[in-house]
Order: structure tokens, then sequence, then C-alpha cells
């Protein structure tokens, strides 16, 4: 959510920021990504009801060229295949139908590029973006 409006798929939720924080908290089912724009423009990206993510601590410093919100026929092109493949073994899928399966239940898929060939996904009910 930006300023009241939800994120459609395809929707840029931020780009060209270094990660300053990442902070998971598995009791609220939340996760903070705290990154600041050109040193000096800081935003909060908070997603809620997280049910898997491949953002974590050691990705303090860590430049985001792109976030953007995705769905399941995304994910399955060839240019997301490292980030599924890892999800796949992380949750111990053997198929990408988990993808379809998710976005049933209604979870969104949020995938985060950072240079070439770097992907993080994060698989949550919502995320809300904030300036600071």
């Amino acid at each position: 959510m930006w300023n009241g409006r939800e994120f459609g798929v395809g929707d840029m939720l931020f780009g060209n920021v270094r990660v300053r924080r990442v902070k998971l908290d598995v009791a609220k089912g939340t996760l903070l990504l705290r990154a600041v724009y050109d040193e000096r423009e800081y935003m909060d990206a908070v997603y809620r009801d997280v049910f898997y993510t491949q953002l974590n601590e050691d990705c303090a410093g860590v430049s985001i060229t792109l976030a953007q919100r995705a769905d399941a026929a995304e994910l399955k092109l060839a240019r997301h295949h490292r980030g599924v493949l890892r999800l796949m073994r992380e949750c111990g899928c053997s198929s990408d139908l988990v993808l379809d399966e998710m976005e049933s239940r209604g979870y969104r898929f949020y995938a985060h590029y950072a240079g070439r060939d770097e992907e993080y996904l994060v698989i949550a009910r919502a995320v809300s973006v904030t300036q600071r």
C-alpha cells in the first residue's frame, strides 16, 4: 500500500535503494525492510502475514534496483528461475505449482532485484511502503 492504494501485479514498490536493515518478526508474521535512497531519503517496507522470505539480516548493504509485485505466472518465467528454485528447495516443494496454491490462498509475491542475477522473493498477504 502506498498512499492508501494497494499495489497491483507489476506495480513498482520502490527502487534504487540500499538496504539498511531487515528484521523478521516470526511471532507477528511481519518483515521490516528499512532502506535509503540517495543516502538521504529513508523508507520502510512492512510486509504482513509473511509466509516466506529470502530477505534476511545478511541483506544489509544490498542495493535493490527494483522491487515489484508479481503473480504466479510471472514467477514461472525463466528470469525468476533462481529465486523460485531456492523457494522450492527451502520449502521442500517439488513443483512450482506451489505458487498457484499460495496465490489462491490470498498470498502475494514480491520480487526484489539486486544486480544482474540476484533476486529476493517475499511471499506475504500485503505490504505497505512509507517514507520516513
